[in-house]
């Protein structure tokens, strides 16, 4: 898992070159024994963020994902 202070690291290089970050955040709820992992949604208005049900809650069959990114 990222270090907070490496996801902000992260934000800032893509915010400083107006670049959009994408993070597949598909792992997200595999934690068994530590802090659910933080996402990137939220940090820069240029996010775009990717999850689903299949590896984190072992239902590779379902194919129910989504996608967060701004409206615009």
């Amino acid at each position: 898992m990222l270090s907070e202070s490496d996801m902000q690291a992260i934000v800032e290089v893509a915010a400083g070159v107006g670049a959009w970050l994408l993070a597949d955040e598909v792992y997200q709820g595999a934690e068994r024994e530590a802090p659910r992992t933080k996402s990137f949604w939220g940090r820069h208005d240029r996010v775009i963020v990717t999850n689903g049900l299949s590896k984190a809650y072992g239902l590779p069959g379902l194919r129910i994902g989504w996608v967060a990114a701004p409206t615009e």
